[in-house]
């Protein structure tokens, strides 16, 4: 864990903002689960190669999303595509897509420990959803984690009109928590360096990096964790 907030700015913090997938949410796992599923449905033999293909491109279509490039709907129409492609399945991308998605909507699987730690901060701080995902997705998954009474609101950028890492997206979710809270009230926690860690500093609010995957220090959040367990140690 490293941490360059001194103890007087951690006291200072009222509310945090949850990032979902690969920080409540293990997505690797239900992406996988949800993969399998719509495979057996279309009748393909799922190897374990086909994860990795979908993870690689599920990312560099999420990276164009939040660089405002390209729309949901249409990393929708084409992410499965360029899977199939890669891989050599003939089958439509954007008709395999809706499977996933169906079965991804009720997909709950959980990061390590994250009950307690969930539990544990609610009862100190008031905490929020901050998802570049739809609410009826993200809300779904969170009821079917039993997380979701942790949560005061889920905020989507579907939902607020932007996303992340755009000042616009937290502002509104600052308008609309809206009781007194102020900027250095506020922390974020996601696994995303840009949507959630870049996103957070430029609007200027505290930020905690979760560092799922052990990659090299970012050294531009306040906080980073390579556990949800560091959470209940620092604050």
């Amino acid at each position: 864990m490293r941490q360059t907030l001194k103890k007087k700015e951690l006291e200072n913090i009222q509310v945090i903002l949850f990032d979902i997938d690969n920080t409540l949410l293990d997505f690797k796992k239900c992406a996988e689960a949800s993969i399998k599923a719509a495979f057996r449905k279309w009748g393909i033999e799922y190897t374990d190669n086909v994860i990795d293909v979908f993870l690689e491109i599920n990312n560099k279509y999420w990276d164009l999303y939040e660089e405002d490039k390209i729309t949901r709907d249409y990393l929708y129409q084409h992410r499965f595509q360029e899977v199939f492609d890669r891989l050599g399945i003939d089958i439509p991308g954007a008709e395999f897509e809706k499977d996933f998605i169906k079965v991804l909507f009720s997909s709950c699987e959980k990061i390590d420990n994250v009950d307690e730690v969930v539990k544990y901060l609610a009862n100190k701080y008031d905490l929020y959803i901050a998802s570049n995902s739809s609410y009826d997705e993200q809300s779904t998954r969170l009821k079917g984690a039993d997380l979701f009474q942790y949560f005061k609101e889920v905020y989507t950028s579907e939902d607020l009109g932007s996303r992340k890492p755009s000042s616009e997206f937290f502002e509104k979710i600052m308008e609309d928590i809206d009781h007194g809270i102020n900027k250095e009230n506020v922390l974020i926690i996601g696994d995303s360096i840009n949507a959630d860690i870049l996103g957070g500093k430029k609007f200027g609010i505290k930020t905690c990096w979760y560092n799922k995957f052990n990659k090299e220090d970012n050294e531009v959040s306040d906080i980073t964790i390579d556990s949800l367990d560091e959470l209940v140690e620092v604050l």
